[in-house]
This record gives structure tokens, C-alpha cells and sequence, in this order.
């Protein structure tokens, strides 16, 4: 059985028109330094008994903002495990502790898309190994062109 991971609901629908706007907050507002710290903080209180420690210290050493899909992509699951069930639970309070780190993907993430634009291979990557052939990548673009918004595109490891 193959699991598709996109989920497209119409904006009218009241969840993803909050859903929407959420995240246009999350991704416009401007980030502030005490943010990466409340970040690290976070991630060390939800992580302390999950052996995440050292990548965190890793994390807080290394970490550039130029480099979200590197981190997320990382085979030693942090911080895309932390961030998938948090944006799982679809808790503000919680998704805005972990803004600073999902600003930088998102702004990563359209970067490469816009980069992408200009050409279109026979199959096209799009997060964490996943590949759409071009009339799958085509429907979505046309998804979203008509007023759909997809809310779990980088939330699922699953293969189409």
C-alpha cells in the first residue's frame, strides 16, 4: 500500500484557514536571539531522557541558519523527530517555541523551490529522499494555485 502524504483541504475549511495564517505569523514575523535560546531550552527539556543531548550541544555549536535542511535531513533524527511531533500536535504555544529553527527551513526550503523553478528533471527530490514525477509535482503546483493548502507536506517520511 503506498500512503499518499499530502493532505489538500480547501481554505474555506475554518482549521486550515487558521492553519494559514498561523503559519504566515510564524514565517513573517521577525525572529529574535532570545528565541534560539527558548529553542535549545525546549529541545533539552523534551529531550533530556531521549539521548538527543549531545546532538543538541551539537546543534548549538554548529548550527547556521543557512543550513535547516541539513539539520533536518540528518540521520541522527534530531531535530526533524522533535519537530515532526511537535508540529503533529498542531499546539501553538509549542510550534512557536520551535519558530527560530522552522523559520530558517521554511525560508531554506523556498529558496531551493524557487531555484527549482527553472528547471524540472525527470523526477524532482522534494524533502527527505521523496521523489514526484512531474505530473504528481505538476498537480500539486495546480493544488495550490487554486486556493488548497497543503499542511503535512514536510511533516511525513513516507515514500508516494
Amino acid at each position: 500500500m503506498v500512503e499518499n502524504p499530502f493532505r489538500l483541504v480547501e481554505l474555506s475549511d475554518e482549521n486550515s484557514t487558521r492553519n494559514h495564517l498561523s503559519i504566515s505569523i510564524l514565517c513573517n514575523e521577525p525572529i529574535q536571539q532570545s528565541e534560539y535560546d527558548q529553542f535549545i531550552r525546549y529541545c533539552r527539556l523534551l529531550c533530556k531522557e531521549s539521548g538527543e543531548l549531545d546532538s543538541i550541544s551539537e546543534f548549538e555549536l554548529r548550527y547556521r541558519s543557512d543550513q535547516a535542511v541539513q539539520w533536518y535531513t540528518r540521520p541522527s533524527g534530531f531535530p526533524s523527530k522533535l519537530v515532526n511531533k511537535i508540529c503533529r500536535t498542531e499546539n501553538p504555544r509549542s510550534i512557536w517555541k520551535i519558530r527560530y529553527f522552522l523559520k530558517h527551513l521554511h525560508e531554506q526550503l523556498s529558496q531551493i523551490y524557487r531555484r527549482s523553478l527553472f528547471w524540472l528533471p525527470k523526477s524532482v527530490t522534494v524533502y527527505r529522499g521523496q521523489t514526484l514525477s512531474p505530473r504528481e509535482f505538476q498537480q500539486l503546483v495546480q493544488c495550490n494555485k487554486k486556493n488548497y493548502f497543503n499542511n503535512n507536506i514536510s511533516l511525513n517520511n513516507k515514500c508516494l
